[in-house]
């Protein structure tokens, strides 16, 4: 079944932009996304901390009490999701350079079953390297957004003892 006309056609114009243009096109859908994602969130943290009433409290000896409650959410943090916005424009050229190698290093040739057991190598590679062993990412987002939240090197250092 062919996809929509509207999605046709989304696909061809950013393609082309891709081709004309991949960095800024990357950058430009990486801020996006990461909007998105932070919209995602945002929206699940308001909605998840309406009050319920509590079935049960439990005692704070016992293990089902939790260590830390974080604060409900205040309302929409429009800069927080700039600052996400602006964290996803800047790795897009990163994202690209990894995209890249692992398109040069992992094609995607041959028959059907080929082709979906490089693809899963690849899915792999970019999990592995990028969450399990992505220590630097995440260095570079903590720094990112913490200096973007207007912290100075001290206050970001210190958020790096709050990460598990």
């Amino acid at each position: 079944m062919p996809a929509p006309i509207i999605l046709q056609k989304f696909a061809k114009f950013y393609n082309g932009n891709f081709d004309a243009r991949p960095v800024p096109t990357l950058m430009v859908t990486n801020g996006i996304l990461n909007g998105i994602a932070d919209i995602v969130a945002q929206s699940s943290q308001i909605l998840l901390a309406r009050p319920q009433p509590p079935l049960h409290i439990p005692h704070p000896s016992s293990d089902s009490f939790p260590e830390f409650e974080p604060p409900p959410p205040q309302g929409w943090d429009t800069a927080r999701t700039a600052r996400f916005v602006a964290f996803g424009v800047a790795m897009g050229p990163l994202i690209g350079v990894w995209m890249r190698f692992l398109e040069r290093n992992i094609p995607l040739i041959g028959g059907q079953r080929r082709r979906t057991v490089q693809l899963g190598k690849r899915v792999a590679a970019d999990q592995f390297f990028l969450c399990v062993r992505g220590e630097s990412l995440l260095a570079i987002f903590v720094s990112a957004m913490g200096f973007m939240e207007g912290k100075n090197k001290n206050e970001v250092k210190e958020k790096f003892n709050d990460l598990p």
